[in-house]
């Protein structure tokens, strides 16, 4: 089932994340270093690195991420492999989680990501399997401080991210009440969420 490896974010599960995510980089970016054949097969990978970098520039958190995901599903293709596919989306929702939080914590890693994928890069263009691995942990943000509070304080600037971007999606969709109530469960959905590490981090 699709997400059904997220669940309680603990520094065992972070730690477990970490070990599996890191070999799919490996597994993905060896993939396209041995089947890449010209500048085309190359231009998503660049194009997403000028993404990340509006994305440094904005502090833009949110979109650095999924952009950063953007990579391995670039790198699909070349894998050409649906179990390894399947495998990382179904991974995303609960690395994402510890991404935005180490991330929030530790904003100069957004730069140390960029610095660590530009070189990573370069090693697949290359074909240096040997470097790809030397370099693929710098696309990982050291592993999240997992405090109650600093949990909540995370989630709570992410329900407010999301609420601004629904009501810009309002403003150029229109008042289109399918969109309307899908936007209010998400919204009910991350209040419960926020309730929650709220409540636990008072009883600590």
């Amino acid at each position: 089932r699709r997400g059904a490896q997220v669940s309680e974010l603990t520094p065992h599960h972070v730690q477990s994340l970490y070990a599996l995510m890191m070999e799919m980089y490996i597994l993905l970016a060896n993939a396209v270093a041995q089947r890449w054949k010209s500048e085309a097969d190359l231009a998503p990978f660049r194009a997403i690195q000028l993404r990340l970098e509006e994305c440094l520039k904005e502090h833009d958190i949110g979109n650095f991420v999924e952009a950063s995901f953007d990579i391995m599903r670039a790198a699909f293709p070349f894998a050409d492999n649906p179990y390894l596919e399947e495998t990382v989306e179904n991974l995303l929702p609960a690395i994402s989680r510890t991404y935005h939080l180490a991330l929030e914590q530790r904003k100069g890693e957004m730069a140390q990501f960029m610095l660590a994928f530009a070189e990573l890069l370069q090693a697949v263009i290359a074909r240096e399997p040997a470097r790809i691995r030397d370099l693929a942990p710098g696309l990982q943000p050291r592993r999240p401080a997992l405090r109650p509070r600093s949990v909540y304080r995370v989630l709570r600037r992410r329900a407010g991210d999301f609420a601004q971007r629904a009501r810009n999606l309002g403003a150029v969709q229109g008042p289109r009440r399918t969109t309307r109530r899908l936007f209010e469960r998400a919204r009910r959905l991350l209040l419960h969420l926020l309730a929650a590490v709220h409540s636990r981090s008072r009883l600590r």
